[in-house]
């Protein structure tokens, strides 16, 4: 992909997404006309610099999207406003990022907050790379073996061992 639009038409159209929330600082005409063609509900909502959650709306959507707002903001409010994203409103999580010098968000805290880097673009007008990060609730925690109750109820062993 050459572009984060390419990208998220490839996300949306894997997905096979039915509603998309856009939370953004600014207005992204690119994100409706892509989500036109695609066949997609568009719910966007304007956020201001402090990121206030609550103006979100009290419904679920196949894919919530973040772009151009991070960038303006206290870390702790976009830490907030990415959690009750990921919890209350969406099992997937799209992130554009604009990396700054000096900025407050390094990789480390997406990562804190199971964001996975999918790709990163050098190429845009400001001259500082995009990052595109994701999220899906359905691979975020992957069955492990010894997470099973064979291995952790043991009733067998009851009253045998004293640890």
């Amino acid at each position: 992909m050459r572009t984060p639009l390419e990208a998220l038409a490839g996300i949306l159209t894997h997905l096979q997404t039915k509603k998309v929330l856009l939370c953004s600082c600014h207005s992204l005409p690119e994100m409706a006309l892509l989500c036109e063609q695609l066949g997609c509900e568009l719910c966007d909502t304007r956020l201001s610099t402090d990121l206030e959650p609550t103006k979100l709306p009290a419904q679920r959507f196949d894919l919530a999207v973040v772009a151009n707002t991070l960038e303006h903001c206290d870390r702790s409010a976009g830490e907030k406003l990415l959690g009750q994203l990921r919890n209350l409103h969406a099992n997937h999580l799209v992130i554009v990022y604009q990396r700054r010098p000096n900025s407050e968000w390094q990789a480390a805290h997406f990562y804190a907050l199971g964001l996975h880097l999918k790709q990163t673009f050098e190429n845009n007008e400001a001259g500082e790379p995009l990052e595109l990060y994701t999220y899906d609730i359905e691979s975020y925690n992957h069955k492990r073996e010894w997470n099973t109750a064979r291995f952790w109820a043991n009733p067998e062993n009851f009253g045998k061992y004293w640890w």
